[in-house]
This record gives C-alpha cells, sequence and structure tokens, in this order.
C-alpha cells in the first residue's frame, strides 16, 4: 500500500502527467454540473467517472489531491449545496477507492464494476446520506437512509453501466497518452 503511494506521489515530477491532472479536473467540475433528471430525487452525474481516469492513472496520492482540488474548485464556481467538510471526505474516499481498485492494475471490467459497486456502498450507501441527514434531517440518520436508499440503489446500476462504458474509452485512452494499461 505505501508503494502505491510513493509511486503515485512520483506521478506529479511529469509536467505531463501534471497537464492531464489540469485537464481532468476541468472536466470533473464540467460533468459534475452536467445532470439529467431522470426522476424529482433521482440524477444521473457523471462526475465520478472522472475519479476512474485519475484513479487508475495516477494512483492514491494524486487522487486524494485531486478530490480535494476539485471539491473546493467545484464549491467555489458550481456549487449546490452548502460547503460541507463530509462531502468533501467522500469525494477524497471515492476517488481514493478507484485508485486502489485501478492504479497500476489491468482495466478489466469486473475490476472496475467491483470498484464502482464499493464506491458506491461506502460513500453513496452510507457517507453521503451521513452527511445529508445532517444538512436536511436534524441528523436523523435514520430518515435520510430511508428517503435515499432506493436513489442510491438506482444510482448503483446506472453508475455500473457507465463505468463500463468508459472501460472502452479509457482503455483507447490510454494507447494514446502511453500509458501502460490493458
Amino acid at each position: 500500500m505505501f508503494l502505491k503511494f510513493k509511486k503515485s506521489a512520483f506521478e506529479l515530477k511529469n509536467i505531463k502527467n501534471i497537464c492531464l491532472l489540469s485537464l481532468f479536473a476541468v472536466l470533473k467540475i464540467i460533468l459534475s454540473s452536467l445532470k439529467i433528471a431522470v426522476a424529482p430525487e433521482i440524477y444521473i452525474s457523471f462526475g465520478f467517472l472522472i475519479y476512474i481516469f485519475v484513479g487508475g492513472f495516477f494512483g492514491p496520492f494524486c487522487s486524494v489531491i485531486f478530490a480535494i482540488i476539485t471539491y473546493i474548485l467545484g464549491f467555489v464556481f458550481v456549487t449546490y449545496i452548502p460547503f460541507h467538510f463530509g462531502f468533501l471526505f467522500s469525494s477524497v474516499v471515492s476517488c481514493f477507492i478507484f485508485s486502489l481498485f485501478l492504479y497500476k492494475q489491468k482495466f478489466r471490467f469486473k475490476r472496475v464494476v467491483l470498484g464502482t459497486i464499493v464506491n458506491d456502498v461506502v460513500v453513496h450507501f452510507f457517507l453521503n446520506i451521513l452527511w445529508l441527514s445532517q444538512l436536511f434531517h436534524n441528523g436523523d440518520f435514520l430518515k435520510a437512509f430511508v428517503v435515499r436508499v432506493p436513489k442510491s440503489f438506482i444510482m448503483l446500476f446506472v453508475d455500473c453501466f457507465l463505468a463500463v462504458l468508459v472501460i472502452v474509452f479509457l482503455k483507447k485512452l490510454s494507447k494514446i497518452l502511453k500509458f501502460n494499461i490493458e
């Protein structure tokens, strides 16, 4: 685990990687602001897909830094919810989970889907509901859980489908950028 952090920290020595991270940061902010409403409480957001790229290409250290920077920039430029340290923590955990599953690993459908499932369970089913209960339900986790679980369950399948679609694009992008990903 420590070796992954160390290798990931060295990714920032390359100017090409810093430029790519900057590009991904802009894409993350843009994609997070684009939402497709499916139902009153259910919308599809594409921002998490950038975490797959960053986690796979740059590893855990860069992912944590990336998540912190993009959350703050997103809050400043495209905010739709009050600043809450918990959502910053959720972003960091989400990006970190994808980096654990994908950094210096072969990009397989099973690995990406498993990373997406773990991410959705940890972040969407638990952490985000906890933070939303603090903001909107006076700390009543059970009430927020009952309201949000159907949405989170539906989004689990949508997120897995989108992640699988991204795999094909990710493999092609890795060949163009000359990253060693199979």
